[in-house]
């Protein structure tokens, strides 16, 4: 709350602790193969489900005193970290670690 007083809006752009707090997540639900590809996987598809926002990420976002912000971008992560896992086990070679 003190940061939508602060910037006069409900999801201050120069605040992105939330998103650090998805990616981290994203990286949390999905941590294997080489470093490169899980950190930059998990950096694409945090993204495209924070972009996305399917249910019920969306749903999220209505939780008040600022939570929804954060939680929207933290399921974000858990869908994100789930689809690489599929990913993963349809093409392993992608997250493959290097010997």
């Amino acid at each position: 709350p003190w940061a939508e007083k602060r910037w006069k809006t409900k999801d201050p752009q120069p605040l992105v602790m939330d998103e650090v707090a998805g990616y981290l997540m994203t990286v949390l639900v999905f941590s294997r193969g080489t470093l490169t590809a899980a950190t930059f996987g998990a950096f694409v598809a945090f993204r495209v489900f924070d972009v996305l926002k399917p249910p019920p990420v969306r749903n999220l976002e209505k939780l008040p005193a600022g939570w929804g912000i954060l939680c929207d971008d933290l399921a974000a992560g858990v869908l994100a970290g789930g689809a690489l896992h599929l990913i993963a086990l349809c093409w392993p070679a992608l997250f493959a670690a290097s010997a």
